[in-house]
């Protein structure tokens, strides 16, 4: 595992597990040498952007080496929706810019792992993309035994959890702390007096940290050290997701913790087996979330119900000895086929900006 950033906090867990790592420089002949050295045979780009910053490189000293371009979620899409909640897309329009270079980024490399069925559909039909470069490709967990799960008897309170140096996270954790919860959490008290919400999520701002409110049942807690060990604790997961893209670690945390999920359409976007509803309750409005809220909060026939259906459908999407064939049969297809003459035409050498500029600024 190859990053540009140094002493990272994690590299030493990646170590310890087998993993090795090693620091890279941007714009550096450096790297490769690196690449000569090690002679890979496979390389997958952790979103567009770092495929912008290395992938001309490893064509150049690896050239029959494959690359796979994880998108992790369609920042485009993401970024768009972002922009058309602050008011500053119009509805329809899109954040060209991003779009272009997320597509540019797809079309040069020789797979692309995109999170969920909907966004595969966005990409074949809205943009034309050939569907032969575009695995449906999420996350992969050790199904739980069901008699594991907690029950919900000794289950209390509502979760929230989320990387806050996520946009999209953030803008959901300000929106319950600054609009909906001074709004309808004391209603929502008033029926379960004892009841209180809990914020996790690394890199929390101060800003948020300062609403932390122990004696009205709102925590800011910051980062916890096991999501699904955490998430066993409670009543459900309230994810009020206002947009965002891709698939949603959070809800799929909380499937494999036996935790029923509240979220928007937003939130379960790509999230549902085909022909399938998504297995949570979903909500459009505040009133939809307050009613949610105040049933899961001691309704254990619910509670139990959609417990089921979490597992169901973690066990039907991510579920890991079938994503892992998945993966080993788009890898071996890859092999097998030449590569597409509109990826060569992006390596010609006319359109190969980000390259050159690369070059420049090493010299």
């Amino acid at each position: 595992m190859a990053s540009s950033a140094k002493n990272h906090e994690f590299r030493e867990q990646l170590e310890t597990q087998g993993i090795r790592t090693a620091i890279i420089e941007m714009n550096h002949s450096s790297f490769d040498q690196f690449l000569l050295h090690e002679q890979f045979e496979l390389c997958v780009f952790d979103r567009f952007m770092v495929e912008e910053q290395f992938g001309a490189r490893v064509a150049s000293a690896l050239p029959r080496c494959l690359r796979i371009l994880d998108t992790i979620d369609l920042h485009f899409l993401r970024r768009t929706r972002e922009l058309n909640l602050k008011g500053k897309l119009g509805q329809g329009e899109l954040d060209e810019e991003t779009c272009t270079r997320e597509l540019a980024s797809i079309y040069r490399s020789d797979l692309t792992l995109v999170l969920s069925r909907y966004e595969v559909d966005l990409l074949v039909q809205e943009f034309g993309v050939p569907s032969q470069l575009l695995a449906e490709w999420g996350f992969m967990y050790a199904i739980p035994e069901a008699e594991t799960l907690p029950t919900a008897e000794g289950r209390k309170h509502f979760a929230w959890i989320g990387n806050f140096r996520h946009p999209p996270n953030e803008d959901a954790v300000r929106f319950c702390l600054k609009e909906f919860l001074p709004r309808h959490w004391a209603e929502i008290r008033a029926a379960y007096p004892d009841l209180e919400i809990h914020f996790y999520g690394a890199y929390p701002p101060k800003e948020l940290m300062a609403l932390d409110q122990p004696k009205k049942g709102i925590r800011v807690l910051g980062p916890c050290d096991d999501s699904i060990k955490t998430l066993k604790k409670y009543r459900a997961l309230f994810a009020p997701i206002r947009y965002g893209a891709g698939i949603k670690g959070k809800i799929s945390d909380s499937w494999a913790a036996g935790l029923p999920v509240i979220t928007t359409d937003i939130g379960a976007e790509g999230m549902s087996a085909p022909g399938e509803p998504f297995a949570g309750l979903l909500v459009k409005t505040e009133i939809d979330m307050q009613k949610a809220l105040i049933r899961l909060a001691a309704d254990d026939t619910e509670f139990n119900a959609l417990q089921t259906e979490g597992l169901r459908a973690l066990t039907e999407l991510y579920g890991e000895s079938l994503q892992i064939h998945r993966l080993r049969e788009w890898i071996q297809k890859l092999t097998e086929r030449p590569r597409p003459w509109i990826q060569k035409i992006l390596w010609h050498q006319h359109h190969r900006s980000t390259d050159f500029f690369s070059r420049w600024i090493e010299e």
